[in-house]
């Protein structure tokens, strides 16, 4: 009998490190995944996936295409018009995997979004001298006899078009600080393609007099375009408190120092009257390099719950958040800062920030 005994209790410790241990319970702190799994219970090989519904506001500082003057030339009573900005969906894919040891995880986000806007302002002229629309985008001396200085429109007409594709590669890593509270710092690399084109066309203009010759305006029409490449290493801290089993508040920051490369032209084709047609045309391109900060704000909140089993839990939810990003400086386009000298043409760019604010909603599933 002893014979029989010896070999089994030599063979038990052995036994007993093969056994794998309960599943743990599904309590998960950061925000795809919990901070320590059971290499013995669960699949080491993660991957989670991130479909987001975006509802976003696009605006950018220097877009505005015409002044009204309601009184005199002497006595103005003036008002900017600007794009009229409206929100548009949009969507973002995020797919990721988690590393062999400590946390660490590495994913690939693509966002797009898109922006397509017509915007008018009308004025007809009631007699005084000087009422009506100024144009602010015509070049100076862009008539034969007359300038910018007395010329009045009755109808301004702008296009905006905005194309915007971000990429960020990110490594991220999950600080726990406890079973409510942790901490996800990131870094890696952001790129954004952001292209936009802007029209704007005056028509129905006065009738200047300049040493005796009559010059009636018919038209102006300027066409701009501002394509940016965007490339920098990036950073961002998120975190993650939960407050019950399924309920959880969120947040993060983040920013980029990006190399830009700006591709900016503008054409203008401008038209009037005097014994005969007059027609003018300008045509102006650029290419440079330069740097350009980027920083963004999420704040939101998220319900998940996940489903156990011996070697898987798939965690799932769905998270609604507010989220911001400014980028600095990114309307380059053209604008004449020059006298109204025909031949001088001097350009400046009008370096506007381009900001994007609004609804996030995530759907994430982490397996």
């Amino acid at each position: 009998m002893k014979a029989l005994l010896l070999p089994l209790l030599a063979t038990a410790p052995l036994a007993a490190e093969n056994l794998c241990p309960p599943p743990p319970p599904c309590a998960f702190l950061p925000a795809n995944r919990p901070c320590v799994k059971d290499i013995c219970a669960l699949d080491q090989s993660d991957a989670y996936i991130q479909l987001s519904l975006l509802y976003w506001l696009a605006t950018e500082r220097g877009l505005e295409y015409c002044i009204k003057n309601t009184q005199s030339q002497f006595n103005a009573n003036m008002t900017f018009y600007k794009p009229t900005f409206e929100w548009q969906p949009a969507f973002r894919l995020v797919l990721g995997t988690y590393l062999p040891q400590d946390n660490w995880s590495l994913d690939l986000t693509y966002s797009f979004y898109l922006q397509h806007l017509y915007s008018a302002a009308k004025d007809a002229f009631t007699g005084e001298f000087g009422n009506g629309l100024l144009s602010v985008w015509t070049a100076p001396g862009a008539f034969t006899n007359s300038t910018n200085l007395y010329a009045r429109w009755q109808r301004a007409d702008t296009e905006w078009q905005l194309h915007a594709n971000f990429f960020d590669l990110m490594l991220r890593n999950n600080l726990c600080n406890g079973r409510a509270l942790s901490f996800q710092p990131a870094c890696g690399l952001k790129m954004a393609i952001l292209q936009q084109r802007y029209e704007v066309r005056y028509r129905f203009g006065n009738t200047v007099d300049t040493d005796g010759i009559a010059e009636t305006l018919i038209s102006s029409s300027i066409n701009l375009k501002n394509r940016s490449f965007n490339l920098g290493p990036a950073a961002a801290l998120g975190t993650h408190w939960s407050f019950n089993g399924h309920w959880s508040l969120n947040g993060s920051v983040g920013g980029a120092i990006l190399a830009s490369q700006f591709d900016v032209g503008r054409n203008e084709f401008d038209v009037s009257s005097t014994a005969s047609t007059q027609i003018g045309t300008y045509r102006f391109n650029n290419n440079f390099w330069t740097w350009r900060p980027q920083v963004s704000i999420l704040l939101g909140a998220e319900w998940s719950d996940c489903v156990c089993s011996p070697r898987k839990v798939i965690h799932y939810g769905l998270k609604a958040s507010y989220e911001m990003q400014v980028w600095w400086k990114q309307n380059m386009m053209l604008r004449h800062i020059d006298a109204p000298i025909p031949q001088s043409h001097t350009l400046a760019p009008v370096q506007g920030d381009l900001t994007f604010q609004g609804l996030t909603v995530d759907l994430f599933f982490d397996f």
